[in-house]
């Protein structure tokens, strides 16, 4: 991971990273990670940043290891700062753009002995940012004697996570995330389009209008307010289902 290559986005106008929660830490360079004297790991043994919900200002260790038995010095920079997720009103596509106010602090010269561990301390800040987005992007390390150049990837939240909806909104309110949340039959077939036979029709003049038109999208005008079921065992509309999107983890109690 140390060694890999942070791609940027070629889409975007301002050559932007690519997100890390999209790449990873990048492409991989595996002359570079077999010829490497040094790599990076962060306290919990890995070689990212997870730095959860971050505050004004978040510290974190950066532990470099030197496998040669020559001292490596190398040079950082944060390449220009954070970054945060935006979304394209228009296509719906995500796209990273730079946070001008994010930017990471720490030792600007690193040097670690032959066959030694070194490790040092760095601030993320994220002034003067709105809560509740995504802060991510890179830390590079250049080599100052020819050496492969080291990246690390960071992600942190600024704001609380938890806030959050736990599951989507129904399909059929605004500013929902999947367009998805709806009551289904024991077919999956969305209720709150009257019954069986009315979804089917108005599937069949969906598709008259439209030829790319899939039943799928019949969730988009589910109504919450028209749900009927009758449990009567008799094999038709006997069950309402939840058909649900989570937007975070959840516990599963017992």
């Amino acid at each position: 991971m140390s060694t890999a290559n942070p791609e940027l986005d070629v889409n975007s106008d301002n050559s932007a990273i690519v997100s890390p929660r999209r790449q990873g830490a990048g492409q991989i360079n595996a002359g570079a990670a077999t010829s490497s004297p040094v790599y990076i790991t962060a306290d919990d043994g890995t070689s990212s940043l997870s730095l959860h919900n971050i505050q004004d200002s978040t510290n974190f260790n950066l532990t470099f290891h030197n496998l040669s038995d020559k001292e490596q010095t190398y040079t950082f920079d944060d390449l220009g700062g954070g970054y945060t997720e935006d979304r394209d009103p228009d296509t719906g596509l995500f796209s990273d753009v730079q946070l001008a106010g994010a930017r990471v602090d720490g030792e600007n010269s690193i040097t670690i002995a032959p066959d030694s561990t070194a490790k040092f301390a760095y601030t993320l800040k994220p002034t003067g940012l709105q809560k509740n987005q995504l802060v991510e992007g890179y830390l590079h390390f250049a080599g100052n004697n020819g050496q492969v150049d080291l990246f690390v990837p960071y992600l942190g939240y600024y704001g609380d996570m938890t806030n959050e909806h736990v599951f989507d909104k129904n399909a059929n309110e605004d500013d929902t995330d999947i367009l998805g949340n709806r009551l289904t039959n024991e077919d999956n077939y969305p209720r709150g389009i009257a019954d069986e036979y009315s979804l089917k029709q108005f599937v069949k003049q969906k598709k008259q209008d439209s030829a790319d038109y899939k039943w799928q999208q019949a969730a988009q005008v589910y109504d919450s307010g028209k749900v009927a079921f009758s449990h009567n065992d008799d094999n038709e509309s006997d069950y309402v289902l939840p058909f649900m999107y989570l937007k975070q983890n959840i516990k599963d109690s017992p």
